[in-house]
């Protein structure tokens, strides 16, 4: 799972270069979407041997400032484990993919033949909300909830 965890509530928001508008970090958006699709996706949590899934961001219109707000360093617990690439980064990015694609052609047609379907494990975890007996919400709903709640919203 990385750094990511399931139901994080109001970190990792931030404004973007103009200070307008804030919203989750692009890494930490990035690790709740690889935490949805491992638990919705056959591909990524069926065995005998489910497909790995690694994770970045590209900023495709974004360039390289070392002291941009996301290259922050109280956001290195967001983008270590889900690395980001911007703009004038494709030659980073492209290494990154290459060196954990492996099976790539494979592993595409494994993803395209497997379905969407929820995994037992998040099944039981709405089981146990509806039941009352955990408040444990999808990393996709929470997202939402990070821009919302973040005390940095109000600052």
């Amino acid at each position: 799972m990385g750094g990511m965890q399931r139901g994080v509530g109001g970190q990792g928001c931030h404004a973007n270069r103009s200070g307008e508008s804030r919203r989750p970090h692009v890494s930490v958006q990035v690790g709740h979407y690889k935490l949805y699709l491992e638990d919705a996706h056959t591909a990524f949590y069926e065995d005998p041997a489910p497909v790995g899934l690694p994770a970045c961001a590209y900023l495709h219109n974004y360039n390289y400032a070392p002291h941009d707000v996301p290259l922050s360093e109280k956001y290195r617990s967001f983008y270590e484990p889900y690395p980001l690439f911007m703009e004038d980064h494709t030659r980073e990015l492209m290494g990154y993919l290459k060196d954990r694609s492996g099976r790539g052609m494979e592993v595409l047609r494994r993803v395209e033949k497997s379905t969407y379907r929820p995994s037992k494990k998040l099944l039981d975890q709405i089981g146990g909300i509806l039941q009352g007996k955990n408040d444990w919400i999808h990393p996709v709903g929470r997202a939402a909830d990070l821009f919302r709640k973040s005390s940095l919203r109000r600052s």
